[in-house]
């Protein structure tokens, strides 16, 4: 059964606890004591977050307690004790002076946009002095950004309550351990996970508010990601082009261009932020200089592979070449066949001491050493193309095998 509270009743209340009240001296009897301050914030949601400026825009609300002394002790004073609770205008009571330390739009906690929002508003009392506040917001503040790991970055948004005074006459906490988000919007960018903490320690002691971002990766691991791995591995079939076609090189430079057109299209969706470099920068970056290095190498094996046997192969080539075409060698050893290599019509005019290359019949358990004499211009075109495809192999085997990691950790989360 409710007890039946007249309008005059709460008026008379009104006036008593109005009666001689300063709402600029904090409502304690010692004034040397503090204020002590519960500080709840509710995330609504986050509007946006920029990571090249570290500004993140969100919607919350912050409900602020303490007891008011003054309005205790008026209210056990005035006999009107039927009266559970009663709500006062904002700018007629005291309330604390609060902060967000890191905010980029306004100084103010509670936004009052009107002056009509400032007689609207008001303070929630009860008659042992607790006093409620609620203060709905939206808020830019600065964060701190880390996309090492982009396009799987966490970043951690620090809301940094503190007392607004100079003179610490409030004390601010919180028994708060998460951010209460039960009516969170979700984010179609960013998954959202929070804690709080105490900054007690802190040169201006108050309540940081830590809000976890953490980006869905899918949208760009399919269109970012997925292309430069599907470029690369076609930078590797260039090889099984023949060379004497002509058109490897052509192939190679193709896909080359292709890249380059790729990352002058993705340069706005990556961060460019001086705190760390991302792992994906470095990733594209690498296969940039992979993709350069194919059509480099493609260029010396044309050059190799069309030059005249008039010059003798230095040296230091024909060991290369000895050493990468090993096997080889003992295939043609064990069978009594030296290599063969078909030369074109018009190469004979020209390149006479390739054509009169003599086949060396040696025994199976000559050393390799032998071999060196007879390795000519197409011999290193060949041994470099082998190398080539060595190189194209372990990059294509390592991508394959970072992609399904990926992969696995991703429907993991």
């Amino acid at each position: 059964m409710t007890t039946s509270i007249e309008y005059s009743g709460v008026q008379e209340l009104h006036k008593v606890l109005l009666s001689n009240y300063s709402n600029i001296i904090t409502p304690r009897i010692d004034q040397s004591n503090l204020v002590t301050v519960d500080v709840n914030f509710y995330l609504n949601s986050v509007i946006d977050f920029d990571v090249k400026s570290g500004i993140m825009s969100f919607s919350g609300s912050f409900i602020l307690y303490w007891t008011d002394e003054i309005i205790r002790m008026k209210w056990e004073s005035s006999g009107l004790s039927d009266i559970n609770y009663t709500r006062l205008r904002f700018r007629d009571v005291w309330i604390p002076t609060i902060y967000v330390r890191n905010q980029a739009n306004t100084d103010s906690l509670c936004q009052l946009a009107s002056t009509a929002g400032s007689v609207s508003s008001t303070v929630t009392y009860y008659q042992n002095g607790w006093a409620m506040l609620a203060c709905t917001s939206v808020l830019k503040t600065t964060c701190h950004t880390d996309v090492t790991f982009y396009p799987m970055d966490t970043h951690k948004c620090n809301v940094t309550v503190i007392a607004g005074s100079l003179i610490h006459d409030i004390k601010l906490q919180t028994t708060m351990s998460t951010i209460l988000t039960d009516y969170v919007y979700s984010n179609s960018e960013w998954s959202i996970s929070s804690n709080v903490r105490n900054s007690s320690d802190s040169p201006a002691p108050g309540v940081d508010f830590i809000i976890i971002l953490s980006r869905k990766p899918t949208f760009l691991l399919i269109n970012l990601l997925f292309p430069v791995i599907v470029i690369t591995i076609l930078n590797g079939l260039s090889f099984l082009v023949p060379i004497e076609s002509g058109e490897r090189l052509s192939f190679g430079t193709s896909l080359l261009l292709m890249l380059v057109v790729f990352l002058t299209t993705v340069l706005d969706i990556l961060p460019s932020t001086n705190n760390s470099l991302s792992v994906f920068n470095i990733f594209v970056l690498s296969q940039f200089i992979y993709s350069c290095s194919l059509a480099f190498g493609i260029i010396i094996t044309f050059y190799f592979h069309f030059r005249c046997g008039d010059t003798e192969v230095p040296k230091i080539l024909q060991k290369l070449a000895t050493v990468i075409l090993k096997k080889e060698n003992k295939t043609m050893l064990k069978t009594k066949e030296k290599l063969q290599y078909d030369i074109r019509k018009d190469e004979k005019a020209n390149c006479k001491n390739e054509n009169e290359i003599k086949l060396n019949k040696g025994h199976s358990g000559d050393k390799l050493e032998n071999t060196l004499s007879n390795i000519t211009w197409k011999d290193v075109a060949k041994a470099l193309d082998r190398l080539l495809q060595y190189l194209t192999a372990c990059n294509v085997a390592i991508m394959i095998i970072s992609a399904i990691t990926l992969g696995i950790f991703i429907s993991l989360q």
